[in-house]
């Protein structure tokens, strides 16, 4: 967990990680299409790799955003057990290494390095601003900001954190109320997406079919009879099946994105819709529409 952490920091071995896998997605297609004679062409290969190549991107992004929610979660109990330990005549200083004990979630880890680099000497104020490097996210910096200027200052702070630990919890519950009010449009994409595809289900075997067997009828009968429906003889059907299934791929990345960006305020988050849909496309042509 730890190195998987360190790596979803750093994000630079995502290009190789993404590379690998889309690579391993097209050789794996290619050996299906190949080997079994499934009905998979290079175009329909290379979406799937694409759409692969975000599954290392995508994981790393989901555990980093999952640990940034509990850092922040954890912040407003922090922040009243700090208080509840200064109104008792703790210090600032003593506070924190107490709360490093408790359970704070993915906190509770940068708590207790903070508790040894103060052990070894280091000042409170620049534990705190390794703290808030290491975190990293916008509510952490602030409230970590805010408890060096508290510390800088000296005196009574326990007005100070009793207003950062309000000001905190609201910034919480709006955040909530907004995913909440954000997650009825999620669902939309989603419904807009399986409608897309019961359409094209719909008219690809109760339609495109039978213009298919029509054509091979006429030309059964003779090229005279093909000629009574101009256009007929270029008909392909199987073109027509492969254009609808990378539609269907662009609406599941587009859609993805969108998802990601309404339900957590991040691109990076539609990666697991992406491959949601993408993956129920590929599945609903392979079973559902016979090439």
């Amino acid at each position: 967990m730890p190195r998987l952490l360190a790596l979803a920091r750093r994000r630079r071995p995502i290009a190789i990680a993404s590379g690998i896998a889309a690579g391993a997605a097209a050789a794996s297609s290619a050996i299906l299409n190949l080997g079994f004679g499934l009905p998979i062409d290079w175009t329909t290969i290379s979406l799937l790799a694409a759409v692969a190549a975000t599954i290392p991107a995508g994981t790393l992004d989901l555990y980093y955003n999952r640990w940034k929610t509990g850092i922040d979660r954890n912040i407003p109990r922090l922040l009243l057990d700090l208080t509840s330990s200064v109104r008792v005549g703790l210090s600032l200083t003593r506070a924190l290494e107490l709360a490093a004990e408790r359970d704070y979630g993915p906190l509770t880890a940068e708590l207790r390095t903070l508790r040894t680099q103060l052990s070894w000497g280091m000042e409170l104020e620049t534990a705190l601003k390794s703290l808030a490097q290491r975190v990293d996210t916008v509510l952490a910096r602030r409230t970590f900001h805010l408890l060096m200027e508290a510390a800088r200052a000296g005196g009574m702070i326990i007005d100070t954190l009793d207003t950062m630990q309000r000001y905190v919890a609201d910034l919480q519950t709006v955040e909530r109320e907004r995913r909440a009010a954000m997650r009825p449009y999620v669902t939309i994409i989603y419904i807009a997406f399986l409608v897309f595809l019961g359409i094209a289900v719909l008219l690809y075997t109760s339609f495109f079919v039978e213009v298919a067997r029509l054509q091979q009828r006429l030309l059964e009968t003779g090229p005279e009879a093909a000629r009574l429906i101009p256009g007929l003889r270029e008909f392909n059907i199987s073109a027509l099946r492969t254009i609808f299934l990378h539609i269907s791929f662009i609406q599941s990345i587009l859609g993805g994105l969108a998802a990601g960006k309404l339900g957590e305020a991040s691109f990076g988050a539609g990666v697991k819709h992406i491959i949601i849909m993408a993956l129920i496309a590929f599945l609903t042509f392979q079973f559902l529409v016979p090439p």
